[in-house]
């Protein structure tokens, strides 16, 4: 009810599941937890995402992400990357489909700031 008033999302713990103690020392057994190898697997992967990505594959990951939303999916917009930040050009025919294309490119990973230069009507 707290979380409803303060209009803050609520999430449920996420402890490790308990079981009753089996053995005879009266400890409980974890269960769910990572193997270490398992472990070591997952922070391998999330360094590799976390790695810096070139410009040209931020460029093309946009055009992807433009491409691939049923939203910018038909816009001819040109991807242009510098350092992070992505600038869209083009003509775009409503105010809403260039900031779709811009909230689109924002979302891809690497992208630090969206520049958006679409004309609006200007086909």
């Amino acid at each position: 009810m707290e979380s409803a008033q303060e209009g803050e999302p609520w999430f449920p713990p996420t402890d490790p599941v308990l079981m009753p103690a089996a053995n005879n020392d009266g400890a409980a057994d974890i269960r769910g937890e990572l193997a270490p190898a398992s472990d070591e697997r997952f922070r391998e992967d999330a360094d590799d995402e976390q790695g810096v990505a070139t410009d040209d594959e931020i460029a093309d990951a946009v055009r992807r992400a433009l491409v691939s939303d049923g939203s910018t999916s038909g816009m001819d917009v040109q991807v242009l990357v510098a350092n992070g930040i992505v600038t869209l050009r083009g003509a775009v025919d409503h105010l809403e489909d260039a900031e779709a294309a811009q909230a689109v490119a924002g979302s891809v990973p690497g992208v630090l700031d969206v520049q958006e230069e679409l004309r609006v009507g200007g086909r």
